[in-house]
C-alpha cells in the first residue's frame, strides 16, 4: 500500500514539529507530532490554544477508548479519544510507540490513538476507526489518517510472548512479525500492522499520510524508550477540532 511521505518539519520558538503540506487548505483542524522538549505550557502558546481544553490520557496498552461528548476534568484512563466537539484538544504522549491522528474535516470528526504492541495484537486502531463509521455514518473514504514517528521494525525486537499473543488474534502475517538473528526473538512492524487495520477498513491510500522515521535511531529529535528506558521525555501528538 503506498501512502504519502511528504512531511515537513517546522518550528516555532527552536522548538520543532511535524506537519504535512498538502493538509495546509485544512483550516478547521489544528494538528501535530512534536519532537523533544515541548511541554503543554509551550504547545497552548506556539499554536494559540487558550481557548481549548487540553485533554490527556492515562495510557495503559490497551484497546480501550473515549467518545468525547463533553469535557472531563477528571484524567481518562485508556488508549484513544474520538470527539465532534470544537475546541478540545486530544492529545496522546510517545517514546517509541505509534501515535494516530484520525480525521474527517466536513464532518467535523477527531480522533487520536496510541498504540504499542499490545494496541496492535487487540486492534485499538480499527476498533476507533468502525466506531466513527458505524456511530457517526461516516464513510471510511472521507476519513484521513496521519501517523507519527515510530521505532522501525529493524530496532523493534520482542520475544515469544509478544509472538504468541500475535498468532493468536493475527494468525500468520509473517511480514509484520518475523525472526530476528537472536533466538527468540522476533522484529515487529508496528507501522504497517496499524496501516493495516486502515486499508482493511477501506481508508484511501491519498488520504494516509506518514512520517516514517524511527524514533530510537533519530537520537537528536526523538526519545526513545529502547535507547533510553531510564528518559521520562516523551513526544506529544495532538489534533483538534477549531470553532469556526
Amino acid at each position: 500500500m503506498k501512502n504519502n511521505f511528504s512531511y515537513f518539519l517546522e518550528e516555532k520558538e527552536k522548538l520543532s514539529f511535524f506537519t504535512f503540506p498538502k493538509l495546509r487548505n485544512i483550516d478547521s483542524i489544528v494538528y501535530g507530532f512534536t519532537t523533544k522538549h515541548w511541554t503543554k505550557k509551550a504547545l497552548i502558546e506556539n499554536f494559540n490554544l487558550k481557548n481549548f481544553s487540553i485533554i490527556s490520557l492515562k495510557q495503559i496498552h490497551s484497546d480501550k477508548f473515549h467518545f468525547l461528548k463533553e469535557v472531563y476534568s477528571k484524567r481518562l484512563v485508556g488508549d484513544a479519544l474520538i470527539t465532534t466537539i470544537p475546541n478540545i484538544l486530544l492529545t496522546v504522549k510517545t517514546a517509541d510507540c505509534l501515535p494516530i491522528l484520525i480525521f474527517d474535516d466536513k464532518k467535523r470528526t477527531v480522533a487520536i490513538v496510541h498504540v504499542g504492541w499490545k494496541g496492535t495484537i487487540k486492534k485499538i486502531t480499527k476498533k476507533v476507526v468502525q466506531v466513527i463509521i458505524d456511530s457517526l455514518g461516516i464513510k471510511p473514504f472521507s476519513l484521513f489518517a496521519l501517523l507519527g514517528p515510530c521505532i522501525c521494525s529493524k530496532c523493534y525486537e520482542v520475544g515469544e510472548e509478544v509472538k504468541e499473543s500475535w498468532k493468536k488474534e493475527w494468525g500468520v502475517f509473517d511480514y509484520l512479525l518475523y525472526p530476528s538473528i537472536k533466538k527468540g526473538k522476533y522484529h515487529f512492524d508496528l507501522r504497517k500492522a496499524n496501516l493495516f487495520q486502515l486499508k482493511e477498513l477501506g481508508l484511501r491510500q491519498e488520504k494516509i499520510f506518514n512520517i516514517n522515521l524511527c524514533t530510537k535511531s533519530n537520537s537528536k529529535l526523538f526519545y526513545s524508550y529502547r535507547r533510553e528506558p531510564t528518559n521520562e521525555g516523551r513526544m506529544i501528538a495532538f489534533i483538534g477540532l477549531k470553532n469556526i
